[in-house]
Formats: structure tokens, sequence, C-alpha cells
């Protein structure tokens, strides 16, 4: 599954319920604000660095199996 979404103002990014694969292209708004991630497993290292710099694009690439989520971030500048 495909998203997408401008970022303009600080959110949360809760886990899927359910199973499931998304990736989600956000594009930094004029206001852009810090995304928190809430109910994620994951490592030290979740790929590159979210800014929140008008205009940065990044994919956000969701993964939940058997009741673990975990996310990577890829910037595209």
């Amino acid at each position: 599954s495909y998203q997408y979404m401008t970022d303009n103002g600080a959110f949360t990014l809760a886990a899927p319920a359910a199973d499931s694969v998304i990736d989600i292209l956000v594009t930094n708004g004029a206001s852009a604000g810090s995304i928190t991630f809430s109910g994620f497993t994951v490592g030290s290292s979740t790929g590159s660095a979210l800014t929140t710099t008008n205009g940065n694009k990044f994919v956000i690439s969701i993964r939940r199996i058997n009741s673990v989520s975990t996310y990577s971030i890829y910037a595209l500048q």
C-alpha cells in the first residue's frame, strides 16, 4: 500500500493494528513539525534522519509481521 502526505505540524505515527506493509511519502510543508513514532519495535538505526526543512521528502516504510511493527526512513534529498 502506498500513501502520501504533507507534514504541516508535529504529529504521532502509530504502528498498524494488523499485519501489513505501507510506504508513506512525506513532503515537508512550510510549518513541518517533528514526527513521533508509537508502538514500533526498532533497533538503534531506523535509517535517515527526519528534518523539518520545507520541501524535504522522505519515504517511511512500515512493516507489521506477526504483531511486530517496525519502520525505516529514506531521505530523498
